[in-house]
């Protein structure tokens, strides 16, 4: 928290105009499948938990604007770009339509504690998949998933209190235990003998 730096903002330009409605119920369903798009994180003792919002707790936060000009669509995304999350509230995703034209903008915002690179590619296929069948009128009728984020934690910490990585970490100290010799890899001028970096 406290930082721009961790937001995640990605869009896609899609030729036509898209029912609020039904890019909201969209997002609502991607919202009910992946957890993690519903998650907070709460302080207690001095400790950080993971939070799942009920589906009926989580607000989506859908701004639609009417532009004339790809200018003004940049102006609305660099400022949106800067505004922060709260962690404790939520929700870590903002989503606008950006209508111009004929075409619209779908963009999305997530906070990167609960979004990656890798994640997106799963986000927008499964975006993809609930719209068509929403916009073919049939029922979402995905696979539940077999694994949702908090899985993945429990599995990394019992990794942590299992002693795993303390092994990993010892092989390692005795590989370089010994003084690694450096690579001089600089050719136009000799290294300094003391490092000012």
């Amino acid at each position: 928290q406290g930082s721009a730096a961790y937001n995640s903002p990605f869009s896609l330009d899609i030729a036509g105009v898209i029912d609020p409605n039904m890019f909201s119920n969209t997002v609502l369903e991607l919202v009910k499948r992946h957890e993690s798009l519903r998650t907070v994180f709460v302080q207690k003792d001095n400790e950080v938990y993971q939070r799942i919002l009920p589906i009926d707790e989580f607000k989506l936060q859908l701004d639609i604007c009417n532009v004339n000009s790809k200018e003004e669509v940049d102006k609305i995304i660099d400022s949106d770009i800067q505004v922060e999350f709260d962690l404790t509230t939520g929700p870590l995703l903002r989503c606008k339509l950006i209508y111009i034209d004929d075409r619209t903008i779908l963009y999305f915002n997530i906070h990167h504690i609960i979004h990656d690179g890798w994640s997106s590619k799963v986000f927008l296929n499964d975006f993809i998949t609930i719209f068509t069948m929403l916009y073919n009128k049939q029922p979402v009728t995905l696979e539940p998933l077999s694994i949702q984020y908090k899985d993945y934690s429990v599995w990394q910490r019992n990794m942590l209190d299992n002693g795993y990585m303390k092994e990993a970490e010892q092989y390692w100290l005795n590989v370089f235990e010994d003084k690694v010799k450096p690579i001089d890899l600089c050719i136009a001028k000799r290294r300094p003998n003391q490092r000012n970096f």
